[in-house]
């Protein structure tokens, strides 16, 4: 049994025991399908944007989110407690995560040093959580939009104006070390407009990450955008 298989099966256990925990912010849907779904309930005045995090699974600060998910679980009231010591699950987090080796197809054998290793079945909880509780922080100091829910990195907001996804942009990157890119509706044409950062999205590195393909899910919601912003 390969050091790699052990520490995959520790991490779907560890997924298992803390999938609340990501669910738990109500701004985040479960699928692809239902954020569709709920874009397709979308109704009354207003414009629309679609809020990009760039590269969210190469830029979850690790280190950072293992303290969130530890003060969720043991400091939290509304939190059921974990029947495992708060060191324990850190340490377990933390090997999951970033001491994770990989394999590449010519056989060489990696551990990923920055961000969530590519193998960890962690990446997606550790995305959802992280975006959750910056979520939390913003709308904290914002109000918020007519709507707003999120698939992982894609969020599909609906506001009175275009300067308030400038605001909520804005905010989010104060609140977070994260980028983000608003794609909004322009005289009916899609404007894919690169506010702040200039980064490539790339979405190779949540091809493996969960039972919904993140990647096919992204391509179903970008094309239907296509369809809604050209309406």
């Amino acid at each position: 049994m390969s050091f790699t298989f052990v520490l995959s099966s520790v991490g779907d256990t560890l997924l298992v025991m803390m999938s609340l925990l990501a669910s738990s912010s109500r701004h985040c849907v479960a699928s692809s399908a239902e954020f569709l779904e709920r874009i397709k309930d979308v109704r009354g005045e207003g414009v629309i944007t679609s809020i990009y995090v760039e590269s969210l699974f190469t830029n979850v600060p690790v280190d950072e989110t293992i303290d969130l998910i530890a003060d969720r679980v043991y400091r939290d009231e509304a939190t059921l407690e974990l029947n495992i010591p708060e060191q324990a699950l850190r340490t377990l987090l933390a090997i999951c995560t970033k001491r994770t080796p990989f394999t590449t197809h010519r056989g060489h054998v990696y551990l990923q040093k920055n961000a969530v290793a590519m193998v960890s079945s962690l990446g997606v909880l550790f995305a959802n959580f992280y975006m959750g509780v910056v979520e939390e922080r913003v709308f904290s100091q914002l109000e918020c939009p007519l709507a707003y829910f999120r698939y992982i990195d894609d969020t599909f907001v609906k506001a009175t104006s275009t300067q308030a996804f400038e605001n909520l942009r804005r905010t989010f990157e104060d609140n977070s070390i994260l980028h983000f890119t608003l794609e909004n509706s322009v005289d009916n044409r899609s404007d894919s407009a690169r506010q702040g950062s200039d980064s490539t999205r790339d979405r190779s590195d949540s091809a493996s990450q969960g039972s919904d393909n993140p990647t096919n899910g992204s391509r179903d919601i970008k094309l239907y955008y296509k369809g809604l912003i050209h309406a």
